[in-house]
């Protein structure tokens, strides 16, 4: 079932240089955003912030490159002629941060939802389907991870490390006509063609 619900592309991103920039946006994100407008109250504060940016408009290393590799992905998954936008945040957790049972656009939506993998292994991002059925996908550094946003709902467990944070980048895909327009953070998908 997975691979027909949850699909799994590794990329080639330098993992080294996104880390790096990663944690650039980390410190900038908790010394400069708002704490008075979050989008959720759970998990990092990078996570709760994800309705006041876009990690997509930050000029730090290989964010570019994945930008490209996401819509290279989208490409693939979602063969509509439909214009999609998309927002992305980091989640940046620090020992026993988690996020729990959640979902974030409702099935009429049509949307797509997924992450990319910087660095998380010995993690694991569990799915409860619209068939009750549970999966737990392996957090693999350099993969990214995308499913439509159907019905299901996805966790992640408290992070064990206090060496090193756990830090994926998260995505929502929306069609144009779902979105509300207040602050700007959607950035069109560009379709690759003959991917």
């Amino acid at each position: 079932m997975k691979d027909d619900y949850i699909k799994v592309y590794p990329l080639d991103i330098n993992l080294y240089e996104a880390k790096l920039s990663c944690n650039l946006l980390y410190q900038h994100i908790k010394h400069n955003l708002s704490q008075d407008n979050l989008g959720i109250d759970t998990g990092p504060i990078t996570t709760q912030a994800f309705n006041q940016y876009n990690l997509l408009l930050y000029p730090f290393a290989e964010f570019h490159k994945l930008y490209q590799e996401i819509c290279r992905v989208f490409s693939l998954v979602d063969t509509s002629e439909e214009n999609y936008y998309i927002q992305c945040w980091l989640n940046y957790y620090e020992q026993g941060q988690f996020i729990d049972w959640h979902s974030h656009w409702a099935p009429k939506d049509n949307t797509w939802h997924g992450f990319f993998c910087v660095d998380c292994e010995d993690s694991v991002t569990s799915y409860r389907l619209p068939t009750s059925e549970e999966i737990d996908v392996p957090s693999i550094n350099g993969n990214l991870v995308i499913s439509r946003s159907a019905g299901d709902v996805h966790r992640t467990y408290p992070w064990p490390h206090s060496d090193r944070p756990r830090i994926t980048v998260a995505f929502d895909c929306v069609p144009w006509r779902n979105i509300s327009w207040g602050t700007n953070h959607w950035v069109p998908i560009h379709r690759i063609k003959n991917v």
